[in-house]
């Protein structure tokens, strides 16, 4: 890192650049916040090799990162002009179309790598993502796959065969959940349809989430992946999770919706109603952040002052279910707002289900809250970036994948204030249609309890 920051505030660092991946200047903007240095660098760079296909295609890959869109494209573009057969410049082509949310171009441009490198594992990836996005998983599913020949993504290294979806009686089956939390929340749900074809599973899930998924339906054992556990679990064959869908052949209208398929402790149900007390207003769960060093955290997650708008809305309690560094901003909640502070109490996702139980709604980004909310079908209203990710589709405010969930998408890249609006007349709505349905149900109690009741539920 220090020579990183050594070099940049050198004159001649612009010669140094064209020699340095995109990957180390896109971790250090990361890291460090440095978007214009980075930028003046190869703007640098380009007035040295002003034809320089690779310092166009790196600087397009830096303007996506910033959200600045249409100059990536214009970089990227002339980068392909200036080197057709450039395979890296049609993969940050196409995620920039992708991200502008032209999906037809973005994966017509990833095939165009196929013509210079049919296995090219990002182009093939970055296809797997479009397709799944645009709600074509026949080709989706089958090209998710391709994950695993990415560096970042190594299969797991068992000796045992992977499970191709035959039955399997009498054997055991190791089901590796990958991936986040999140994904091992929303797939778990093809658990019952495993179980139904063999004798024993064996889930391998995250530790914030071995309580909660202990009663899941299809599990038989469950230990910690990758940890001694799971190595001394003897199995036959194992799967990855993720695959799932695929193996199934999941369509948008096979998707397993046997919603609730993860419920609480009814122990810890009762633990936190002690501890959150009698509360007769609306309950709301709040989530404005997920996990910081999630490659597209800047873009999934906003702040709780974006949410400031839900403070003079009345008969509302609103409990914050935020974990985390960004949960620090509670400390400094926007004028007028009354949160109660939950999130940094909770101690895995168990206490955050016994939680959810008592509220009547959660309002969260895309993080793994939003998926336990919907597989606890719960109501749970989703606040999606412009570009989102491949599970919620394009344009609709609802998701097969979880029926008691709403979303909220962004009309334009960075438009939080614009959800945040839209959430608000909607909830304004809810409880007005709420307090509409208690006077009538009030108009048949006899005169003396009428004005104590209303007083309690309103």
């Amino acid at each position: 890192m220090r020579r990183l920051q050594t070099v940049s505030s050198k004159p001649y660092s612009g010669r140094l650049l064209l020699r340095w991946p995109i990957t180390i200047w896109v971790w250090y903007v990361n890291e460090q916040g440095q978007f214009e240095v980075a930028l003046q660098h190869y703007h640098q760079a380009l007035q040295l090799r002003p034809d320089y296909a690779k310092a166009h295609s790196n600087l397009g890959a830096l303007l996506h990162a910033q959200g600045r869109l249409t100059e990536a494209v214009e970089h990227l573009q002339h980068a392909l002009r200036l080197q057709p057969d450039f395979i890296e410049a049609y993969s940050n082509l196409g995620l920039v179309l992708q991200a502008q949310g032209h999906i037809e171009a973005a994966i017509a441009t990833f095939e165009h790598a196929f013509q210079y490198k049919p296995d090219c594992v990002h182009a093939h990836w970055n296809r797997a993502i479009a397709w799944l996005l645009s709600g074509n998983f026949q080709q989706g599913w089958q090209e998710y796959e391709w994950r695993w020949r990415r560096p970042d993504s190594p299969p797991p290294a068992f000796p045992q065969p992977r499970w191709d979806g035959t039955p399997f009686p009498h054997q055991t089956l190791l089901v590796y959940s990958e991936q986040g939390l999140g994904d091992t929340l929303q797939f778990v749900r093809y658990l019952p349809q495993v179980a139904a074809r063999g004798q024993h599973i064996v889930l391998a899930c995250q530790p914030a989430l071995v309580r909660l998924l202990r009663t899941c339906p299809g599990v038989q054992t469950l230990v910690v992946k990758d940890r001694p556990e799971m190595a001394s679990q003897p199995f036959d064959l194992y799967i990855p999770l993720l695959s799932l869908p695929g193996i199934f052949g999941t369509t948008s209208t096979t998707i397993p919706a046997d919603i609730p398929y993860i419920t609480a402790d009814p122990a810890l149900v009762q633990q936190w109603h002690t501890r959150l007390g009698a509360e007769h207003a609306f309950r709301v769960g709040l989530v404005w952040a997920g996990n910081p060093s999630h490659k597209n955290d800047r873009n999934r997650s906003c702040t709780l002052a974006t949410l400031a708008p839900l403070a003079p809305l009345p008969r509302l309690a609103l409990f914050s279910l935020q974990t985390g560094p960004a949960a620090g901003q509670i400390d400094q909640p926007p004028a007028g707002m009354v949160l109660h502070d939950v999130g940094r109490t909770l101690s895995d996702f168990a206490d955050t289900a016994a939680v959810i139980t008592h509220l009547d709604l959660v309002i969260t980004v895309d993080t793994a809250v939003a998926h336990l909310a919907g597989a606890m079908g719960k109501p749970v209203w989703t606040l999606l970036p412009f570009a989102p990710d491949w599970r919620w589709g394009q344009h609709s405010a609802y998701t097969p994948w979880y029926p008691t969930m709403r979303l909220f998408r962004q009309p334009a890249p960075g438009a939080w204030e614009a959800v945040c609006q839209s959430v608000v007349e909607t909830l304004i709505t809810l409880l007005d249609h709420r307090a509409h349905d208690m006077e009538q149900a009030l108009d048949g109690c006899p005169p003396c309890l009428t004005s104590a009741t209303r007083a309690v539920h309103l």
